[in-house]
């Protein structure tokens, strides 16, 4: 039975429990895993792995080489939207590995690692948000296409 050993933070060291197999006669150590977070733990590196690639998406249609290529709608979308897409996965990446070190009482008051690569990105959505209501994102666009107000002339 393979085990996942190879990253310990993420994973549990499995209870080792002896079991007598009844024709043999004899008793052998089995593994059992934490299976609860054995999946969160696979869940939090695939997350992870999507949003490298979506920020190396991201990075490469930063180039001036290949974002003059694209058109604005293109590339609004790519920087934007996967935008989003990368940051949301992230922060979710970071919750799902870092559950534990979350709810667990510090004695300490600075946070630790794991805390703040939770709390910074998470204040970025919570932030951002606003700029998501209807009535804002219109007057953005808008803004965005040329639009300026009738009475400000300098």
């Amino acid at each position: 039975m393979s085990s996942p050993f190879y990253l310990a933070k993420a994973y549990d060291r499995p209870a080792i429990l002896q079991a007598r197999v009844v024709g043999l006669n004899t008793s052998q150590p089995v593994p059992v895993f934490n299976r609860l977070r054995q999946g969160r733990a696979e869940l939090g590196l695939s997350v992870g792995a999507t949003s490298i690639c979506l920020l190396t998406v991201i990075g490469i249609t930063s180039l001036p080489s290949v974002g003059g290529a694209l058109s604005w709608r293109e590339f609004q979308f790519v920087q934007s939207g996967l935008g989003w897409a990368a940051l949301l996965a992230a922060v979710l990446h970071n919750a799902l590995l870092g559950w534990d070190f979350m709810v667990r009482n510090y004695s300490c008051s600075m946070p630790s690692a794991q805390q703040v690569g939770i709390y910074l990105p998470a204040i970025t959505v919570l932030l951002k948000m606003p700029l998501l209501i209807p009535f804002v994102s219109n007057h953005l666009a808008a803004i965005r296409a040329g639009y300026e107000r009738a009475g400000s002339s300098q």
